[in-house]
């Protein structure tokens, strides 16, 4: 019973409706004579987990591409930072002695 709880978390975690999922459980109980039906709700599901990864593999590009955009600026910032020599360097917020 446990392998069959595990299946079920399965279908579960990549987004089987609970409808289909009691569907294929009928199927199940019903015995070996559906074997075939079972398969043909199996390779649908599976199909929309694919097509389900694809969107999430392209929307992780995404992220990475934005995430080494950030670490881009970061290091163009330490790149300029480092170019100024130090004497010219001023804290942020401060003003020129007599700018008004």
């Amino acid at each position: 019973i446990l392998t069959w709880i595990e299946f079920l978390d399965r279908l579960k975690t990549t987004g089987m409706p609970i409808r289909e999922m009691l569907r294929y459980a009928a199927l199940r109980e019903r015995g070996v004579n559906t074997e075939a039906e079972r398969g043909a709700l199996l390779e649908q599901h599976r199909e929309r987990v694919r097509a389900h990864l694809a969107k999430l593999q392209a929307c992780l590009l995404v992220l990475d591409a934005k995430i080494a955009g950030y670490a881009g600026v970061e290091k163009r910032m330490k790149d300029y930072d480092a170019s100024i020599p130090e004497r010219q360097r001023k804290p942020a917020g401060t003003r020129q002695a007599g700018a008004r």
